[in-house]
C-alpha cells in the first residue's frame, strides 16, 4: 500500500492563500502593466498595487511564492519584478573554494606548460567575453589539457 504521508498536498492547499488575497476581486491590470507602459505611468501603477498589497493578509505567502517561482511580471507581495530580481540576485551566494569538500572541488589545471597562462587575449582565449576573439590557437592545447 502507498505511503500517503509522502503524497503531495492537494493543489487547493498549495494555492489556498490566493483565496484570501486583497487583490482577489480587483482588476489584474493594476498589478500587471502593459508591456509598452514605462516611466511615470508604470511607477504610478506599481505604487497603487503596492498600496493594495500593504494591507493584504497573505502578503508574505504571495511574496514567497513570487520569489520561489521567479515570477517575471507584475507586483506580487508588494514587490515589482525588478525588486524581486534584485533580491534574488543578492541572495545568490557563491561558496568559497576553501569551504568545498574534496569531491566538490573543481579540478585545477596547470596552464603553465601549455603557454596559455601567459596569453593576453590576442589570438587566444576571449578574456572579456565580448565575442571578439578570432579563434586563436587554443584548440591545439586541448589534448594536453584533457590528459590531465
Amino acid at each position: 500500500m502507498a505511503d500517503v504521508r509522502r503524497l503531495p498536498l492537494p493543489v487547493t492547499q498549495i494555492w489556498d492563500w490566493q483565496m484570501r488575497a486583497a487583490c482577489r476581486d480587483l482588476d489584474s491590470e493594476l498589478f500587471f502593466h502593459p508591456s509598452n507602459e514605462r516611466g511615470p505611468a508604470a511607477n504610478a501603477r506599481d505604487r497603487a498595487a503596492k498600496v493594495v498589497c500593504s494591507g493584504c493578509p497573505v502578503l508574505e505567502e504571495c511574496r514567497s511564492h513570487a520569489l520561489d517561482v521567479h515570477e517575471p511580471y507584475g507586483v506580487w507581495g508588494g514587490l515589482t519584478a525588478r525588486e524581486r530580481e534584485t533580491i534574488l540576485r543578492r541572495s545568490y551566494q557563491r561558496t568559497p573554494l576553501s569551504e568545498l569538500s574534496g569531491t566538490d572541488r573543481p579540478e585545477v589545471v596547470d596552464l603553465s606548460a601549455t603557454g596559455l597562462a601567459e596569453d593576453t587575449g590576442a589570438g587566444g582565449i576571449d578574456h572579456d567575453g565580448a565575442g571578439d576573439d578570432d579563434g586563436g590557437d587554443w584548440a591545439e592545447h586541448l589534448p594536453s589539457l584533457m590528459r590531465g
